[in-house]
């Protein structure tokens, strides 16, 4: 076979094992403590990995259906729930490491979805003040009471994974500073040698 063909070939089993891999992650027990966690999804992915590489836009939907299924494994179980928002975090910085552009894709989305969550939760404390002379028992006023309550919960949830994001962002950056620190001191050394 042409060689193309032969890396087609095994590209496409490579697809079919990680696809049905990632069939199987809802059968997985999870662990419900963050570090044990931890340990564990980096056992998956390694193991995932392990099944052969695919490529391109298919490579990135599958890693996207990866942490889909995982994440919804995580919100099944019993975990406290600071817990499973730093596990589901961890999944999902784990999956953006490697990727700067996607890093900050996602930091903006979260900005641009805190910032329109914002926008209805000042709607709607606008429409309480029409709510001024009426009881607590108001129907419509308990069901506005209801979606702020709703609203905040959600923007405290997206600004917690925007500190992890950036966080996150810091790390890398730093550790990209380091390492290209280290190269340069290298190269020196290296050019000191050769004269």
């Amino acid at each position: 076979f042409p060689a193309p063909y032969y890396f087609y070939e095994e590209e496409e089993k490579s697809l079919k094992k990680k696809d049905k891999f990632i069939k199987e992650i809802e059968k997985l027990e999870i662990p419900l403590e963050t570090e044990a966690f931890k340990s564990f999804f980096d056992g998956v992915w390694e193991e995932y990995n392990l099944l052969g590489k695919v490529s391109g836009d298919t490579n990135t939907k599958n890693i996207e259906s990866f942490k889909k299924k995982f994440i919804s494994l995580i919100d099944a179980t019993e975990m406290e729930k600071s817990v499973k928002n730093e596990a589901q975090n961890y999944v999902s910085f784990f999956m953006l490491k490697n990727d700067d552009n996607e890093l900050s894709r996602e930091i903006q989305n979260i900005k641009k979805a805190i910032e329109e969550l914002r926008s209805e939760t000042r709607q709607l404390e606008n429409n309480l003040d029409y709510f001024s002379n009426t009881s607590n028992d108001n129907p419509l006023f308990q069901d506005v009471t209801s979606r702020l309550n709703d609203l905040n919960a959600e923007i405290d949830n997206h600004k917690e994974k925007l500190v992890g994001l950036r966080k996150f962002k810091r790390e890398i950056e730093a550790r990209d500073t380091i390492s290209s620190e280290e190269n340069e001191t290298q190269s020196e050394e290296e050019n000191t040698t050769e004269e």
